[in-house]
């Protein structure tokens, strides 16, 4: 788990209990569990709306989303598709 081993992550844990107490940790961690839920969610917007604004600028970018089926259904057609 990000390179921690099993004794490090102890020493953190009671080092986290003794500077929050037991009383606060469980809010502390809520806290901080809220804050990458939102910065998560915030990532992923921002992520998708740069990729928008590039896919959007970026005419070579556009490509036919049917393209696939159009190319099986000329296939078919044409007598190329065999089993």
């Amino acid at each position: 788990m990000f390179g921690i081993g099993s004794w490090e992550f102890m020493i953190i844990a009671v080092l986290a209990l003794l500077l929050f107490g037991p009383d606060k940790l469980p809010d502390f961690a809520r806290t901080i569990g809220r804050f990458m839920r939102d910065f998560r969610r915030y990532q992923s917007m921002m992520e998708s709306t740069i990729r928008a604004e590039v896919f959007t600028a970026d005419p070579k970018l556009q490509k036919d989303p049917f393209k696939k089926g159009k190319e099986f259904g000329e296939k078919v057609g044409s007598g190329g598709f065999t089993r």
